[in-house]
């Protein structure tokens, strides 16, 4: 601002007003005056509207917040995957070995059952990290939504109506089905909790091509060819504070006790992970929408979307050459495998276990590795062993994916992989099925 007994100006000023429908509106003001007898008697400038600009510096400035947050939580939680690992491996085989009546059996049980709640939450860090592995399939996402429905209408109170609009012909999108179904159980149970008198959950999907006047003011988004998955409700609203932090970890609305804050915060990481992009609409006392954006892909041989999981303790022959490089993980994933009847061997390094595979001339079934380790990774090891031992089967685990195998973010199709924390279930039955498709084969 400049102002003399000649003339007034205003250079490059920004200034908030409120536009018709009460939002707030950005304006960038330089003006010319002139002033005679300390009085403007004339003046000449320009209003521009730089609302848009200010949306998308703010968007600038949220995912570049959540990214730093996301690299935090990643680190945490493979650092964490590996501490779980002998907690919930030792538990589950002392319980095994012990009767249910004796004194210390509930001990057990109960930091078995805290260890899997704390992993439940590193899984949760992992995917709004987008460090989690992938294991993708091609599918139409009606038929996914369709087959998962039994499950979330069993799930949701009974004062919540559900209705579906499925769009015709909308193609199809490459994804892990079961990271798709827990976006679909997330949101649904957040806008229940948005409904505390019961209410409408509206499901919308249709494929769509994106203009540049839309991207132009969302950040990240291009101009293709998208499946838009919507998910509304009618319920209490969110202001917008609250809209621009309800996908940093940790934060929640809901009373203490009564949710982790990390529900939105995991959609987040699991749909920027697939490639694709999440938008939040919402109005206090009229509901909120969350518009979800996947990459639409070219027709390929489609996989039936499949909700059914289980595992179940196996027992097995064989031998297995377990390679990790942290001590206790590599102690009680040989001790589960050993107690399901396998001949184990183990190594802390990979040079270790070519040394040792060349020295005792051993011939194993299947090799068990960790994927990051010193000198040697795990896929190096493998590719190293295969040369020698061609029928050798691998299954890779890792509490945090950073190598090549998951630099795109997915497991290759074929590739077995195992999350830590491991437990007693996951690993007999994920090495029980890989041996036996071996004999199959």
């Amino acid at each position: 601002l400049v102002l003399d007994d000649k003339e007034y100006q205003v250079k490059n000023e920004e200034t908030i007003d409120i536009d018709k429908d009460g939002n707030d509106l950005y304006l960038l003001e330089s003006f010319h005056g002139v002033v005679e007898d300390d009085h403007l008697v004339a003046i000449w400038g320009a209003q521009n509207d730089i609302s848009d600009q200010k949306s998308l510096e703010d968007q600038l400035r949220q995912a570049q917040k959540i990214e730093s947050i996301g690299h935090l939580a990643g680190g945490i939680a493979h650092d964490f995957n590996n501490l779980l690992t002998p907690i919930i491996g030792n538990t589950e085989l002392a319980m095994i070995k012990m009767e249910p009546s004796n004194p210390l059996y509930e001990d057990l049980h109960e930091i078995n059952e805290t260890a899997t709640r704390a992993a439940e939450l590193t899984r949760q860090l992992l995917a709004f990290s987008r460090k989690q592995v992938l294991n993708v399939k091609t599918v139409n996402l009606n038929e996914l939504i369709e087959n998962f429905r039994k499950i979330l209408r069993r799930t949701i109170r009974e004062d919540v109506k559900i209705t579906m609009k499925y769009g015709a012909l909308i193609g199809h999108i490459r994804v892990d089905v079961s990271q798709i179904e827990q976006i679909l159980m997330n949101l649904f149970v957040n806008a229940q909790d948005a409904m505390p008198d019961g209410g409408i959950i509206r499901v919308e999907t249709k494929a769509l091509e994106l203009d540049n006047k839309y991207t132009g003011t969302h950040t990240g988004m291009k101009a293709v060819h998208y499946i838009l998955l919507s998910i509304s409700d009618n319920g209490e609203g969110m202001d917008k504070d609250t809209t621009q932090n309800i996908f940093d970890p940790f934060f929640t609305t809901k009373d203490v006790g009564k949710g982790t804050g990390l529900g939105l915060s995991t959609v987040y990481g699991i749909v920027k992970q697939h490639g694709g992009h999440v938008w939040v609409d919402s109005e206090l006392g009229k509901g909120t929408t969350f518009n979800l954006y996947f990459p639409l892909v070219e027709d390929e041989s489609v996989s039936v979307a499949d909700s059914a999981k289980g595992f179940e303790r196996h027992r097995g022959t064989g031998s297995i050459l377990v390679v990790e490089d942290q001590n206790d993980v590599r102690l009680i994933a040989s001790r589960i495998l050993e107690a399901c009847g396998y001949t184990i061997y183990s190594a802390s390094s990979g040079n270790e276990a070519i040394a040792m595979m060349r020295e005792q001339d051993l011939t194993v079934d299947l090799l068990l590795t960790d994927v990051i380790m010193p000198n040697m990774n795990g896929e190096e090891l493998y590719a190293h062993l295969i040369e020698n031992y061609p029928i050798m089967k691998v299954i890779y685990m890792s509490g945090y994916t950073q190598d090549i195998i998951t630099q795109k973010n997915v497991l290759a199709e074929g590739i077995d992989f195992i999350q830590k924390p491991l437990t007693v279930d996951t690993l007999a039955s994920k090495v029980k099925e890989v041996l036996e498709r071996q004999i199959s084969n």
